[in-house]
């Protein structure tokens, strides 16, 4: 049995072709979205999949930090500084 996670990583196929990654997040009943302003591209070249293997471990990363970030607010109770995806990439 697959383990609940309050963050999950999700896609969304938009009609130009790209596919939209968002997080989904469910935390004390409550659900919300975080949308990463991240794409994939058509798999048609080895270039778009590399591109699309970099912004999935990109997504990735970004969704592990909303997941501890939550694990801490639960555990201190204090409301944890969530940075902005520029500050992410900036790293």
């Amino acid at each position: 049995m697959k383990k609940h996670t309050p963050v999950t990583l999700r896609r969304r196929k938009l009609p130009s072709g790209l596919t939209s990654l968002y997080l989904d997040i469910y935390d004390r009943g409550e659900r919300s979205y975080e949308y990463l302003r991240l794409y994939l591209q058509p798999e048609t070249n080895r270039e778009a999949k590399a591109a699309n293997r970099e912004t999935l471990r990109l997504a990735e990363d970004i969704a592990a930090r909303r997941l501890a970030d939550i694990l801490e607010e639960r555990r201190t109770g204090k409301k944890v500084a969530r940075m902005t995806f520029a500050e992410l990439y900036d790293e």
